[in-house]
């Protein structure tokens, strides 16, 4: 078996470690506690620790991959800003113990999303995702079965489902990314065998969304639909079109978050009142707290540590036993303050900026998938937080789609100067 065959393998298997779920099956009485703890799991810290040191091996094996990857950090200086931010942090950290070994765990989970992209093509890596993907919703399903003590529970809406995840939510957040990587893999995949199987596993990804009763996941769900035939319908040739688009998705994505903070009789059916369960409030309480540190926030990881921490305030306040604001970009601020904030929403919106340019040149279902991405990372961030958090899947792919799209318009400029090269050539000859 040929080095790149099992760097394939390797991809995968670190996906699936990353959705915790193997280490969940492992601990199934007590994978509840495993929402982000303070001290965390020892086992899972020394197993994705190995991830990323063999990640950092991968590259220095492959010749030229190490310098190459270094260079697009470079090249890439928002994220590389972002990322000094992050790891020295520790030294104004309220917590800098555990601030110093998450950083390290961020670092890991940066370079192996930079790994993804400069690695390998954004083809590949949807294909790889999609495998890895299809692997985790079969050992989903197969714990429902078969081990429902601990992968379901009843409610008054019925049976709802969490699979080897630490919440219903977190289930929600894999299916409905699962979903949006194996329809775009079905709508590329021209061998019908893979198409039925692809579809399969399409369809049990969006059973697994359902079943998890997850608000945000239905509306997510709602716009990446929606999102699909708008961003085919656009053959985008200027910036004016980009910019139009940009405005229709944000107005769309904005129509269906107005939907869920003001329709009384879809919260009552998905079991929310008009503070989303209460996430109004911690919003304004961490607000509060971002004040009180405003440039550079509280340190990576420096803000939540229950009633030991800065976060005593903020619980005593609202009452609730959290361990994250439920918005992603207020948390950044908490961690790493405005400075930190406004350095990630340039990074941002040049993606999003970079993703929707790519489709101008080609806008092919497999060219979508980075917007589509960006559109559900932007958007479950307004009521959730999968931002800058080490470890994390959705944090892992925002860097890989980050370079991905960031080498597209490179290829891209080089591409238009040898054409005008080779224009010239012909004029004078």
């Amino acid at each position: 078996m040929n080095l790149e065959k099992l760097e394939k393998i390797f991809v995968i298997i670190a996906v699936f470690l990353l959705t915790d779920n193997a280490f969940n099956f492992l601990n199934k009485e007590t994978m509840y506690l495993n929402d982000d703890t303070f001290e965390g799991d020892s086992t899972k810290q020394a197993v994705l620790l190995s991830v990323y040191a063999l990640t950092f091996i991968l590259l220095f094996l492959r010749k030229g991959m190490l310098s190459k990857t270094i260079t697009y950090l470079f090249k890439e200086k928002w994220l590389l800003f972002l990322m000094v931010i992050v790891v020295i942090s520790f030294m104004w950290s309220h917590l800098p113990e555990l601030s110093s070994r998450r950083v390290v765990a961020m670092v890991g989970s940066t370079l192996f999303g930079l790994y993804l992209s400069v690695r390998f093509n954004l083809r590949t890596i949807v294909k790889l995702l999609s495998t890895a993907f299809g692997v985790i919703i079969v050992f989903n399903l197969f714990g429902i079965v078969f081990f429902s003590e601990y992968t379901t529970y009843v409610e008054t809406r019925g049976e709802v489902w969490q699979g080897f995840f630490s919440h219903k939510n977190h289930l929600a957040r894999f299916a409905i990314l699962a979903f949006v990587t194996l329809l775009v893999m079905f709508l590329t995949t021209k061998k019908s065998r893979y198409k039925v199987i692809t579809a399969a596993l399409t369809i049990a990804s969006l059973l697994l969304l359902i079943k998890s009763f997850s608000a945000t996941a239905y509306i997510l769900l709602f716009i990446v639909i929606a999102a699909i035939p708008l961003l085919r319908r656009f053959r985008l040739k200027n910036y004016l079109e980009i910019s139009v688009l940009a405005f229709m998705l944000s107005g769309l994505s904005g129509l269906a978050l107005y939907a869920l903070f003001n329709a009384n009789q879809l919260l009552a059916y998905v079991g929310r009142d008009l503070t989303l369960t209460g996430r109004t409030d911690i919003w304004a309480a961490a607000i509060d707290a971002v004040a009180r540190e405003p440039f550079f926030g509280y340190g990576f990881s420096g803000f939540w540590a229950g009633y030991y921490g800065p976060s005593q305030q903020l619980l005593m306040a609202t009452g609730k036993d959290i361990n994250h604001a439920h918005n992603g970009f207020i948390d950044v601020a908490l961690q790493i303050g405005i400075v930190g904030l406004i350095v990630f929403a340039i990074l941002l919106g040049l993606t999003v900026f970079r993703s929707i340019k790519m489709i101008t040149s080609n806008s092919s279902y497999l060219n979508l998938w980075p917007v589509l991405y960006l559109i559900l990372l932007i958007s479950m961030n307004i009521s959730e937080n999968v931002l800058l958090r080490q470890n994390d899947l959705y944090w892992i792919l925002f860097v890989t789609v980050s370079i991905c799209v960031y080498k597209h318009t490179v290829s891209a400029k080089e591409h238009n100067t040898e054409i005008k090269r080779t224009r010239k050539r012909l004029v004078w000859a």
